[in-house]
């Protein structure tokens, strides 16, 4: 036992090896609760079993923050909506991923709309019910409550700028520009 180790088990007080490990490290009870011990001198209180999450609190945990996440990125969200604005749906770039693949999905006006890896531009129940019935075959997860209000600041800037550049006729940089005012006037953070 290493001086390190020695501290660490003063530091405890009163304890009882329970286990000797075999690198060297230990278990250890003081006053009811098991620590591991390290050789390096680390103290680590081991969690009971009436201490752990179940599986479900453990999925509910990391579906609710994948959802708070993905509110917060709302880059990755603007290219499918650019692109839908655009052309009117989804483009299929990788049709094997986008198949083996769920979509995360959100309501807006009565018309739900999705998403999917492999598939540039959100797929839309009523422009793309094909593309949604084929590439949404294996799921629909909830985009997240922050997907609706991104859609709607985004869509309304994109069709903004989509119109006043039809009349200017000023090329892909002048399409640039006028989202990039348009979404810069409304706040839309990238």
């Amino acid at each position: 036992m290493g001086s390190d180790q020695k501290e660490a088990l003063k530091q405890l007080g009163g304890y009882e090896v329970v286990e000797t490990h075999s690198d060297g490290d230990l278990t250890v009870r003081s006053d009811g609760t098991l620590y591991v011990v390290t050789t390096e001198g680390d103290t680590f209180r081991q969690i009971g079993d009436e201490e752990r999450l179940t599986q479900q609190e453990i999925t509910e945990i990391a579906q609710k923050t994948a959802s708070e996440v993905l509110a917060r990125t709302p880059s990755t969200l603007i290219v499918h909506i650019m692109e839908h604005e655009v052309i009117g749906g989804g483009r299929v770039i990788d049709g094997a991923k986008a198949r083996a693949t769920g979509c995360r999905c959100f309501d807006f006006e009565e018309q739900e709309y999705c998403w999917s890896e492999g598939v540039l531009g959100l797929i839309s129940s009523k422009k793309n019910p094909e593309q949604l019935k084929e590439f949404c075959a294996l799921g629909k997860e909830p985009a997240g409550a922050g997907a609706q209000k991104r859609f709607t600041e985004i869509k309304g800037a994109v069709s903004e700028a989509h119109k006043e550049w039809e009349k200017e006729d000023s090329g892909l940089a002048g399409w640039w520009g006028k989202v990039g005012d348009k979404l810069e006037a409304r706040g839309v953070e990238l």
